[in-house]
């Protein structure tokens, strides 16, 4: 389910999931290397991403810092349509990666 499709809206930890998989795929990261670029393991960042463990505010500065973005870029509600877009536009034969890009690559 993309991000504007939901009945209610997101609690900032789940946007913080759904943003931090969406740049992990985005810039082909796996769960272990962006741990190690956190400084933590991957059972830690597991199990915040899949919502057994919530994120700290703490945490968002740090995982901000990972991906080159500021906590706020992090925290942005309109990442997650990002990827509805890009499959729309597959079936399309296009791609508006080009016009509109959300988070900028590194």
């Amino acid at each position: 389910m993309a991000l504007g499709e939901r009945d209610s809206p997101l609690t900032a930890n789940a946007l913080l999931q759904v943003n931090v998989k969406e740049l992990m795929r985005w810039r082909k990261l796996t769960q272990a290397e962006l741990a190690a670029k956190l400084g933590v393991s991957q059972p830690w960042l597991s199990k915040r991403l899949t919502g057994v463990t919530p994120f700290q505010i703490e945490d968002v500065d740090s995982i901000a810092h990972a991906f080159g973005l500021s906590p706020s870029q992090l925290l942005c509600a309109g990442q997650g349509q990002w990827d509805r877009r890009k499959g729309d536009d597959r079936r399309r034969g296009e791609d508006r990666r080009q016009e509109r890009p959300i988070i900028p690559p590194p």
